[in-house]
């Protein structure tokens, strides 16, 4: 699954299920305005920008050329990168404040899109309940039914007591 993957899988797959891809956007700015910085105006960076950017690579590069490239492993990163992308946002709008306006009310916006669409996995119902429900709605009594055993809840859950199930555990590991 990770074999073809470098350290752009994690800035293209994982980080917008982290965190608004705006503000990745923006860090990526923040990132391209202390190169430009550095090479045409090094007497203008601030030592805390530099700070954000080192501290960021530190945990970043070792974690994506790592093979596994897991959520938990970047989730260190997330302050420094809305660090960044905070300079930057501060850039744009002490220099273009219309386009900073924007960048602004757009970052509110799909915030709160985001907001509500984790939200929504927590309004539905239990995956464990649906598949219990289609357990008994779909397989007869006394039927053999193979579980894995790393589950917290074994399913089906037991609310319908009128079937009763014989459940084999297997260990996967």
């Amino acid at each position: 699954q990770f074999l073809e993957t470098g350290w752009l899988f994690p800035i293209t797959h994982i980080y917008p299920y982290i965190i608004n891809p705006l503000i990745i956007i923006l860090f990526l700015f923040f990132m391209l305005l202390l190169i430009y910085k550095f090479i045409f105006n090094f007497n203008k960076i601030i030592f805390f920008e530099i700070m954000i950017a080192v501290f960021f690579l530190i945990l970043f590069i070792p974690n994506s050329l790592i093979f596994t490239k897991w959520t938990r492993y970047f989730v260190a990163t997330t302050p420094f990168i809305i660090l960044g992308a905070s300079y930057a946002l501060k850039f744009l709008t002490f220099k273009l404040k219309l386009t900073g306006l924007v960048v602004i009310i757009t970052l509110i916006f799909t915030t709160l899109l985001q907001c509500y669409a984790f939200l929504n996995i927590y309004i539905d119902n239990d995956s464990r309940m649906k598949a219990s429900k289609w357990i008994y709605e779909n397989i007869e009594s006394d039927s053999f039914i193979l579980s894995e055993t790393g589950n917290v809840i074994d399913i089906p859950l037991g609310f319908n007591q009128d079937k009763n199930y014989k459940i084999i555990h297997f260990d996967f590991y």
